[in-house]
């Protein structure tokens, strides 16, 4: 699942959920992936319960070793 330590200062607006009442687009992406986080714990968890083979897990990919921005002129060192 893909997260973001966006989710570390976030809060899900459980009142306004559709974002009808307001929307503000850093606080909409930090609750979002505050919510994916809140999946894969939980899926993490039910798998582990029903001895499954399988395991959740939660990624930040901006700070993953990747060559992701290979094409966009960015260099890592």
């Amino acid at each position: 699942m893909t997260s973001s330590v966006a989710h570390l200062k976030a809060k899900i607006d459980w009142d306004d959920l559709n974002a009808d009442k307001s929307y503000i687009k850093t606080d909409r992406y930090g609750g979002s992936k505050l919510a994916n986080a809140l999946f894969f714990f939980q899926l993490d968890r039910r798998l582990r319960a029903a001895k499954s083979p399988v395991t959740a897990i939660g990624v930040h990919p901006g700070v993953a070793s990747t060559s992701l921005g290979r094409h966009m002129g960015l260099s890592r060192s």
